[in-house]
């Protein structure tokens, strides 16, 4: 996998990820060949994706997702979700995905994970390999501290705090 970052201006970063994986033959997806529509019903603020898993957040601070179903705290069926599904959660202020997990930040501070937890990479010091619904991170794994931004990554996930503290869970 190769990671091109562009800045744009002082705050601002794109990352473009290229993997071999997107060339992989999935004959249980639907088909990707042409750009299709999607219907949200509110104003898109940010956008999360990763893989087969696209997240939208709103302005009203709600979530929709479309893909492959195995990082979003959403029943078992379908496996793969073809058209936007709201997450079970409200007053979310801040969403990213990576690497079959899912962090989730409200307006009010508190933290979720859902995914693989392997390694304790979502701030669960449990032996389960897999959280299967959004579940708070005990606020002790970032000090109570406010949050600013969050990024699950492959064994780990990091958490940026108002006062400049980074928190990393799982390897590091």
């Amino acid at each position: 996998m190769t990671q091109k970052t562009t800045k744009t201006s002082c705050t601002t970063s794109h990352t473009v990820v290229k993997s071999n994986k997107c060339h992989e033959s999935r004959h249980s997806s639907p088909s990707t060949q042409s750009a299709r529509h999607l219907n949200i019903p509110c104003t898109i603020k940010k956008v999360a994706a990763y893989e087969e898993t696209a997240l939208f957040l709103t302005t009203d601070g709600r979530v929709y997702a479309i893909g492959r179903n195995t990082c979003l705290g959403l029943p078992n069926e379908p496996s793969y979700i073809i058209s936007p599904t709201e997450l079970p959660i409200t007053n979310v202020a801040d969403v990213s995905t990576s690497e079959g997990k899912t962090l989730v930040l409200t307006s009010n501070n508190i933290l979720y994970g859902v995914g693989v937890n392997s390694n304790f990479a979502l701030g669960f010091n449990i032996l389960e390999p897999k959280i299967k619904e959004l579940t708070q991170i005990p606020p002790s794994n970032y000090n109570y501290e406010k949050i600013v931004a969050v990024a699950p990554a492959y064994s780990y996930s990091v958490v940026a705090t108002e006062q400049s503290n980074l928190y990393v869970f799982g390897q590091k």
